[in-house]
């Protein structure tokens, strides 16, 4: 099985930096985790959202495939916050 290649878009690279360093690391650990071995929550949303969400604990990470073995990770949001509009 071979590994994921991450890319980031400016919002999500932003999400992560405005998060605490301790938490930061951990859904970028959880991230890896998916990335190398395909296990995480993830789910394929529903109407009006597209893609798919990976938790993190009490954060989200909203990604979408780009091509076979890479994502795009679009916005982290914490659980509160992630559904909003």
């Amino acid at each position: 099985m071979e590994q994921i290649i991450i890319e980031w878009s400016p919002q999500g690279r932003g999400d992560v930096r405005a998060i605490d360093r301790d938490t930061a690391m951990q859904i970028l650990y959880c991230i890896n985790d998916y990335a190398s071995r395909r296990v995480g929550d993830i789910k394929k949303l529903k109407h009006p959202e597209t893609g798919f969400r990976l938790r993190c604990g009490a954060w989200r990470v909203f990604f979408d495939f780009t091509g076979p073995n890479a994502i795009m990770i679009s916005k982290v949001k914490a659980r509160k916050d992630a559904y909003r509009r």
